[in-house]
């Protein structure tokens, strides 16, 4: 169950930025305001952050092994999201979406090798396919958790699951 956090939290990733963008455009602090521009760059830096969290995942997963690397994915979803919720400017923004997108990155390569690795054959496929089903999932939370909450609270939320 544990593995499988890790693509919940790549699902709340990807769903964040759909119900943050229009409040962080409305947004009366000037600071955080996002224009047309710059809500485009906080929903695409998490697939730069991805592609780099690709390759540091397979040199991870060589150094350290499957379970640590899956470990320490948690500290750039973590802190990707603590620096959304601290933000005080755009960059701090953009920061957060980086370091969670390179979680992400990581997250896609590692957690498949890992069940697969593990699982007994019996139930390797079941298992493999609770990945894309957690990711799915996560995507999900993160729009219902929208409908309700503020984008500060949401990223609080979304911080939930690595942090577990």
């Amino acid at each position: 169950f544990v593995a499988v956090l890790g693509p919940l939290s790549f699902g709340f990733v990807l769903g964040y930025s759909s119900p943050a963008i229009p409040e962080l455009e409305a947004n009366p602090n000037p600071n955080l305001n996002l224009d047309s521009s710059q809500a485009s760059w906080f929903g695409s830096l998490v697939t730069v952050g991805a592609a780099v969290g690709g390759i540091i995942g397979g040199w991870l997963v060589d150094k350290i092994g499957r379970k640590l690397s899956l470990m320490m994915c948690a500290v750039p979803y973590v802190a990707g999201f603590t620096l959304i919720i601290a933000a005080q400017n755009v960059w701090m923004l953009y920061g957060g979406r980086v370091l969670t997108g390179v979680a992400s990155g990581v997250t896609s390569l590692v957690v498949p090798v890992y069940i697969s690795e593990t699982a007994h054959p019996k139930v390797r496929g079941f298992l493999g396919s609770t990945v894309q089903l957690m990711v799915v999932t996560g995507i999900m939370g993160a729009y219902v958790g929208g409908m309700f909450l503020s984008w500060y609270w949401l990223a609080v939320l979304c911080s939930l699951p690595p942090t577990v």
